[in-house]
């Protein structure tokens, strides 16, 4: 008889938040699309197009990923992979970039505040 790995639910719940992961990141796009259609004068069939282009794009970075975790090793990937994200979310903090928690972040998102500083 075949033993029942203990791990199993945990496995099940990493893979059942990834799935997660991935509906949740193409349900942002649909909730981008009146935004882009409106600032961008798209048509709905042009915001077809993005939509499917984002998702083609994502699909094909997942095989990607998995084709490298193949060749390299899932570990050392994930491992490049984390990395780079975390750096890239330093410097956007450093730089102060809109959304982001940096310095100056209120000043450049909303002029009137600076303009109010200024003021003596």
């Amino acid at each position: 008889m075949n033993a029942v790995n203990p791990r199993r639910w945990q496995a099940l719940i990493v893979l059942a938040a990834a799935q997660f992961m991935v509906i949740m990141d193409t349900s942002i796009i649909g909730v981008a699309l009146p935004d882009m259609q409106r600032d961008l004068g798209f048509s709905p069939d042009a915001l077809q197009w993005v939509f499917n282009a984002y998702v083609i794009a994502f699909g094909g970075l997942l095989l990607l990923g998995g084709r490298l975790s193949d060749l390299f090793g899932a570990r050392r990937i994930f491992t490049v992979v984390a990395a780079h994200a975390q750096t890239r979310v330093v410097g956007a903090r450093r730089r102060g970039r809109p959304g982001s928690a940096g310095p100056g972040h209120s000043e450049r998102a909303h002029p009137r505040v600076r303009r109010a500083r200024e003021i003596p």
